[in-house]
């Protein structure tokens, strides 16, 4: 398996972005099939990502995401961010992909990733603070 602990930083920041961006460009069509499809099948991909790595992981998804909603690409969503970020980090323990309803507008969902019930992706607690949880979507190693 690819080690990255001998590598610096610059060059694990680039290796990691390297990462998100190839997964956002393999599940450019994603839908809730494809979404099944990977809770079935678990890809397997190199451990780039230390806990350490986290934040690192969680903002340069957060831009391609951004980034790439910016620009009209369809699907870019929290729900498919929230599954990139969960691949590049399932090696870890306790890593769950989190389901909202917005409890003002019953309308409006969002979906957050979770460690040991601590979020980790890019959102503040008190964003998530409006949504209550409909589903939590753990994933095993």
């Amino acid at each position: 398996m690819f080690c990255m602990s001998r590598f610096s930083a610059k060059p694990r920041k680039l290796l990691i972005l390297l990462l998100v961006l190839f997964l956002h460009v393999k599940y450019f069509n994603f839908n809730s099939g494809t979404l099944s499809s990977i809770l079935r099948k678990k890809p397997t991909l190199p451990k780039l990502v230390r806990l350490t790595d986290v934040g690192v992981v969680s903002k340069i998804n957060a831009r391609i995401t951004n980034i790439l909603s910016r620009i009209g690409i369809p699907n870019e969503r929290c729900l498919k961010s929230s599954v990139i970020l969960s691949l590049c980090i399932m090696h870890l323990e306790d890593i769950q992909i989190v389901i909202g309803m917005c409890k003002n507008n019953p309308t409006r969902g969002h979906a957050w990733v979770e460690r040991d019930s601590s979020i980790i992706s890019i959102d503040s607690p008190l964003s998530i603070q409006r949504y209550s949880v409909i589903k939590r979507i753990e994933l095993k190693k």
